[in-house]
């Protein structure tokens, strides 16, 4: 998790704790508390989801036994550690308990951290912080036209490559559509269209979407860092 670690599993793993603040019922309520108490520096509450993920991962492999999301009562806080320590899944769930321990005061304005509070999806999208350069940097044009479905519909054996708009054609028909494969640019020669860009431009026009929600879209799609991962934003 630190700068020091593989850039590739920090990135995987950042992905994976985005999907399980929203979703998983141990991290979810985490989240939730870390955030209560670091509002302003909601990367700090990121981490600390994505170090319970290394936990539930490796109690899984060690018990060999699936997650159970109703084991134990996520949403209420831990007060005192657990000091048994057994080999069955009950050791997984007091481990997991004593993790949460740092990070949770035993006070009453945590209790409050309950499900209505706790954020969704679409509000988690609202305050990403999206760096544009670095999204299209990991992202190659050719990879964007075969998620669309239009590497087969274009004609081109060089980097130069032309179809129908998918933008303004619903007919699939005519050849005003132009990409450029080396410069990572798409244009339409059409006078009612005109549609040109880069990736991030080309995802927002097909799917009808703005700027910032189709580099969202593109960063959950093809599983993206969202902007460089430094010590400094990630905690900042």
């Amino acid at each position: 998790m630190s700068k020091r670690g593989n850039d590739l599993v920090r990135r995987y793993l950042w992905m994976a704790s985005l999907t399980a603040i929203c979703h998983n019922p141990a991290v979810r309520p985490l989240y939730a508390r870390v955030v209560a108490k670091n509002p302003k520096n909601k990367g700090i509450a990121v981490g600390h989801a994505m170090r319970k993920l290394l936990h539930l991962v490796f109690a899984v492999w060690k018990t060999g036994k699936p997650f159970d999301p109703n084991h134990y009562p996520w949403e209420k806080p831990t007060h005192v550690a657990v000091a048994t320590t057994t080999t069955s899944v009950t050791h997984m769930s007091q481990e997991q308990a004593a993790s949460l321990k740092p990070v949770v005061p035993a006070q009453k304005e945590v209790i409050a951290a309950h499900a209505p509070s706790i954020p969704h999806e679409p509000k988690e999208q609202a305050n990403l912080s999206i760096d544009f350069a670095h999204v299209k940097r990991q992202l190659s044009m050719q990879r964007v036209l075969d998620q669309l479905g239009l590497t087969a519909k274009l004609r081109g054996s060089g980097p130069q490559r032309k179809g129908a708009c998918p933008i303004h054609r619903g007919d699939q028909r005519g050849r005003t559509f132009s990409v450029n494969l080396d410069e990572q640019v798409f244009y339409c020669h059409h006078a009612a269209c005109g549609r040109k860009g880069d990736v991030i431009d080309l995802w927002a026009s097909v799917n009808g979407m703005s700027l910032r929600e189709a580099a969202i879209d593109l960063v959950h799609t093809f599983s993206l860092e969202p902007r460089p991962m430094t010590t400094e934003k990630r905690h900042g």
